[in-house]
């Protein structure tokens, strides 16, 4: 495989060209489509900016940067934006296609296929963690054990940051389907195919307190912050929280 620019450059444009034929086999509106396809086309970009952040908040010394990992890392752009950061960093990833996109893009990292459930790493290995819309795609038993999870594979002063969506947002970022995240399951999944929508029917939003409860629960000395707000009107409850982590 050519590693040159060239090389890098015909990469990329297999990727994007992947990406597209993607999207187009998930039914999307053509506005949804093209924003699904920016969002996962830039995932390096947006991988170097969170990085960024993340050392900026947690404010972590250079003696603190040696392993990272990102669960749930896609097609790896956060995962290799961390590795620019710290020693080294590896991400794991359920979706098969997915580890084997971000494994060809960036053959340097520990891509590895598997569940947050049950990280194959041992005690106390990372310095950070973060997590980025998963948490809400797994059942509320299962966030528990992959919180678990996290909290055993991080060092004792380790941080870590995950990102989910806010139970009473106004317009599920999902679907598209407003105030469809209120409802109780199964009634939701039945509000959002009557709405018009046929994606992400099974996602297990929580409110600020129960993701607070969380990983309170777990051990984690907890931090949250709002995200994002309805056409950046504070009036409205945020679509997202931003949780920080610390372990004791």
């Amino acid at each position: 495989m050519k590693t040159g620019p060239e090389g890098r450059c015909s990469l990329r444009a297999d990727f994007e060209r992947f990406v597209e034929e993607r999207a187009s086999t998930y039914g999307f509106t053509e506005q949804t489509r093209s924003g699904w396809i920016k969002y996962m086309t830039q995932d390096v970009e947006r991988g170097s900016a969170l990085a960024k952040e993340l050392l900026l908040h947690f404010a972590l010394p250079k003696e603190k940067r040696k392993r990272a990992l990102d669960v749930g890392c896609g097609f790896g752009g956060l995962a290799y934006a961390l590795s620019q950061e710290f020693e080294s960093a590896g991400g794991i990833e359920l979706v098969e296609e997915r580890v084997e996109w971000a494994r060809r893009r960036f053959p340097g990292l520990e891509i590895v296929k598997g569940n947050a459930t049950r990280l194959p790493w041992p005690d106390g290995h990372f310095d950070l963690m973060a997590c980025n819309d998963v948490f809400e795609h797994v059942s509320y038993e299962d966030q528990k054990k992959a919180a678990s999870e996290i909290f055993r594979v991080l060092k004792s002063g380790g941080v870590g940051y995950v990102a989910v969506p806010n139970r009473f947002q106004l317009r599920d970022d999902h679907n598209g389907i407003w105030l469809s995240t209120y409802f109780p399951h199964p009634i939701r999944g039945y509000v959002v195919k009557a709405m018009g929508g046929n994606r992400y029917l099974r996602c297990f939003e929580q409110t600020r307190g129960g993701w607070k409860k969380l990983f309170e629960r777990t051990g984690f000395r907890v931090t949250m912050l709002p995200a994002a707000f309805y056409r950046n009107n504070r009036f409205f409850p945020p679509q997202h929280w931003k949780i920080y982590l610390h372990k004791p």
